[in-house]
């Protein structure tokens, strides 16, 4: 029995997070992924801007433009995805 019956008391710890496979892996935590991701889209978006002014520029229709700034869009967030999973980022 304690001694004192009115003593505050620790609050009983939380479950514990579950650790993710980053951790166990050794791989970066969940925060450098999201951001190298986060780079990649960015990446795309600039190339994807620089198409669509170009196509724009070279007389082609906005339809043409768009398209090509989409798949401009797909192709550099892709590439880049994949050179930062080499780099071991992801």
């Amino acid at each position: 029995m304690p001694d004192n019956p009115n003593a505050p008391s620790t609050p009983a710890a939380g479950p514990a997070a579950a650790p993710t496979a980053s951790d166990t892996a050794g791989g970066p935590p969940r925060s450098v992924k999201v951001m190298a991701l986060l780079i990649a889209l960015l990446c795309g978006i600039v190339g994807a801007l620089c198409t669509f002014i170009l196509f724009r520029h070279l007389g082609a229709g906005t339809l043409v433009a768009l398209g090509s700034s989409g798949a401009v869009l797909l192709g550099v967030s892709g590439a880049v995805k994949v050179f930062e999973e080499k780099l071991g980022v992801l």
